[in-house]
């Protein structure tokens, strides 16, 4: 956790810092914090598959929200076939 704050203190748009540091936030049973991540990360790279696809595993298994997962999983299935 603090070697990805240290590593996005020093360049805010690492990817692959933002996307650790969802997971451990996942991990750690903090959901709604790798939610706002994998969001904002889905606004900032928004032609990158990974968050949307994350978004959709968080809310089909853990937040319980259907709606969401479809829509998610479906932005990424649509960005992983260009």
């Amino acid at each position: 956790l603090a070697t990805d704050i240290a590593l996005l203190a020093k360049d805010s748009s690492n990817f692959n810092a933002w996307m650790d540091l969802a997971i451990l936030h996942k991990i750690g049973g903090d959901y709604r914090g790798a939610e706002a991540i994998w969001l904002y990360v889905t606004k900032k790279w928004p032609t990158s598959y990974v968050a949307f696809h994350n978004l959709g595993d968080l809310y089909q298994n853990f937040l319980k929200d259907s709606a969401k997962a479809k829509f998610y999983s479906e932005q990424a299935t649509k960005l992983q076939a260009r």
